[in-house]
């Protein structure tokens, strides 16, 4: 009789290049006093101990092991910010993983670094719907990229044997992954359902009936796929940071079922930042349908617990014996060693960005918030200090640049009162190291990208890609109403000349700095794409221009004046 095939697939995404452990708080809702703690959690050499405890496990009970990153390493602190794509290949590839795909986060900075970093892992990195020409130093020329299979319509993917069966894995990126990143324009992105079927198809005709994706898309999109196209038995998810599992007892709340079964698919993905770590069993049948899925998402903590999150104040051994005892068996807790072979590798990296962690760059007087969408509070107070520092910089090196244009998103975090060093701009403010760009373009541009882009913050009119779309301005003010027709939403547009406020002619030439994110297009911004003359691409990151604009500052105080006025923001509300 035929046995069915156990598998054990252990699995992380959206790790964002947060190495070290993090001091999080927990409180044990199910304990008569609720203590509150906080608890050394997640970090690469935590994540390394995970990945290894579970595959020596399956292991042990005979089973097959798979390790996967479903996309998104790049970006999200200093370690990022200073060593783009090298301290990820060196770190991920001590994890001991069997595959990764590719995330948007990837493709900020172009083709380049991806091709850079492939040359540097030792794990396959799967692209199924995305294909590169063959050139010099191309993604689709390096030996462990599976990407697009142009001649035949298909996903290139990975055979994995196990028990004498074979299983198929496919990755897939977002098919409109020009939107929201900055792939290089050669490169051509297809629809992920068609590619998938296409796949699948393939497997079949090859006897494989086993098949498992790996996505990029989001868990929203993974359970739509799972609903529409038959034959997967399961989806390794990332990109919309969700954390399935109950975790209310630990004082996180309940995000859904781990995994969320959609028909004959389980569908999985464990949050993001390196805090987490999903273990999924499966039981497949000789003909490939799913029997059996099982598993939790685990918060990998440490056994080192602190009254303050500063990690300056250890509990006393006697209150950290009975919290423990407390929190053994605690489902979606997984206890965890640091890996010191990993702590060792990056610590190479830390001691290199240690100067900068410290160094003071200036003094916030007040907590400053970030939102992106406008409420009754008030717009962003950081986004308009971005804002202003982007064309402080611009101004350096083109005195001719009039204005600056932000997308909310590009701001990730609140400014705290006291002291504000390089690491926290770098690391959590303005993580994504994309350079300044100046561009020229007509009055008519301005206007029709920043209601492109508000509409697609808020679904007016259009399906968008999300709210980091909202527009924030330095020297340019706008008013929008959100009932008035499509295409005349954008009023009261001027800009300031140094003396006085102007209104924007719509015919007139004007010369601008945004992100090369926006400036590129990108979620609504498509009309700055219009531009009269090259955009030139400046030698500063965001993050590097706010910290040469904010060091003229001894103290930061008031957040400079709203330029922004919006009404009938949801309309239909």
């Amino acid at each position: 009789m035929h046995q069915p095939l156990t598998l054990t697939i252990a699995h992380c995404n959206d790790t964002h290049s947060h190495f070290d452990q993090q001091i999080l708080p927990i409180t044990l809702k199910n304990e008569t006093d609720a203590p509150h703690f906080y608890c050394a959690s997640g970090g690469f050499a935590r994540l390394k101990s995970g990945f290894a405890s579970h595959r020596a496990r399956a292991e042990q009970r005979g089973q097959a092991f798979v390790g996967i990153h479903a996309g998104d390493c790049f970006q999200g602190t200093l370690y990022f910010a200073r060593f783009k794509g090298a301290a990820n290949a060196a770190l991920l590839s001590q994890l001991d993983l069997d595959m990764m795909t590719l995330g948007n986060h990837e493709l900020d900075l172009g083709n380049a670094p991806v091709a850079d970093f492939l040359d540097h892992i030792n794990f396959p990195m799967l692209a199924g719907n995305m294909w590169t020409p063959p050139q010099a130093n191309a993604l689709s020329e390096k030996a462990n990229w599976l990407g697009y299979n142009l001649a035949q319509k298909r996903a290139n993917y990975l055979v994995k044997t196990f028990q004498g069966e074979p299983v198929a894995f496919i990755g897939l990126v977002l098919e409109q992954m020009p939107l929201i990143a900055n792939p290089d324009a050669s490169s051509q992105f297809f629809s992920e359902i068609d590619t998938l079927r296409a796949t699948i198809d393939h497997c079949h005709a090859n006897n494989i009936n086993k098949i498992i994706v790996i996505s990029h898309l989001g868990f929203e999109r993974d359970c739509q796929i799972a609903a529409e196209v038959p034959g997967i038995a399961a989806i390794i998810g990332g990109h919309s940071h969700t954390v399935l599992g109950d975790f209310r007892h630990l004082g996180y709340g309940n995000h859904g079922d781990y995994p969320t079964r959609i028909g004959n698919c389980a569908v999985v993905q464990a949050g993001c930042n390196s805090l987490f770590l999903g273990a999924l069993n499966l039981e497949l049948d000789s003909d490939g349908t799913l029997l059996d899925a099982s598993g939790h998402t685990e918060l990998l903590i440490g056994s080192s617990l602190y009254h303050d999150q500063a990690g300056e104040q250890p509990v006393g051994a006697q209150q950290t014996a009975h919290w423990h005892q407390a929190l053994k068996g605690q489902l979606g807790l997984g206890y965890y060693k640091q890996d010191t072979e990993m702590n060792a590798a990056i610590a190479v990296f830390r001691a290199q960005i240690e100067d900068s962690e410290q160094a003071p760059i200036t003094l916030v007087r007040r907590h400053l918030r970030h939102t992106r969408i406008p409420d009754e509070k008030g717009g962003s107070q950081v986004a308009p200090w971005v804002c202003e520092a982007m064309l402080w910089q611009a101004q350096q090196h083109l005195p001719e640049v009039q204005f600056a244009i932000h997308n909310a998103g590009g701001v990730r975090a609140d400014l705290n009162q006291g002291s504000l060093s390089a690491a926290t701009i770098s690391g959590s403010v303005l993580p994504f190291a994309i350079p300044l760009t100046v561009y020229w373009v007509k009055g008519k541009s301005v206007q029709q990208a920043l209601e492109g882009a508000i509409n697609n913050a808020l679904n007016l009119g259009i399906e968008g890609t999300g709210t980091g779309s909202f527009p924030y301005t330095a020297k340019l003010k706008y008013h929008f109403d959100g009932k008035a027709p499509q295409g005349e939403r954008i009023t009261q547009l001027a800009y300031f000349d140094g003396a006085q406020w102007l209104p924007i002619d719509m015919d007139a030439h004007y010369c601008a700095v945004s992100s090369g994110y926006t400036a590129a297009g990108k979620e609504g911004y498509d009309a700055l794409t219009q531009q009269l003359q090259p955009a030139i691409a400046l030698d500063e990151t965001l993050a590097e221009a706010f910290e040469h604009y904010l060091g003229q500052f001894e103290t930061l105080g008031k957040h400079p004046e709203q330029l922004i006025e919006c009404v009938h923001l949801h309309p239909h509300q």
